[in-house]
């Protein structure tokens, strides 16, 4: 039998980039005025919008509080946790 592995808060990837952040806001907008995109698609619309993103300040402290809640998170599984 296999085991599955259960993904909590606790099991984290590490910190989102200014990037990421950006595109978990856009992807939606991006999928409402491209239904037929496929995920490659996607990708490159979104990749083009960053270039053209004028705010990525914004997106710069989104990034930076993940990265300082993924510390946070990380020094905590370190001690108390196992993702493996």
């Amino acid at each position: 039998m296999f085991r599955h592995h259960v993904v909590t808060e606790y099991c984290t990837g590490g910190g989102r980039s200014a990037f990421f952040c950006f595109c978990n806001e856009e992807r939606p907008k991006v999928k409402a005025k491209y239904p037929n995109y496929a995920v490659g698609d996607i990708a490159k619309e979104l990749g083009k919008r960053w270039e053209a993103c004028t705010s990525r300040a914004k997106y710069e402290q989104m990034a930076a509080k993940d990265r300082a809640r993924y510390e946070k998170v990380s020094s905590f599984n370190k001690h108390t946790h196992s993702c493996a």
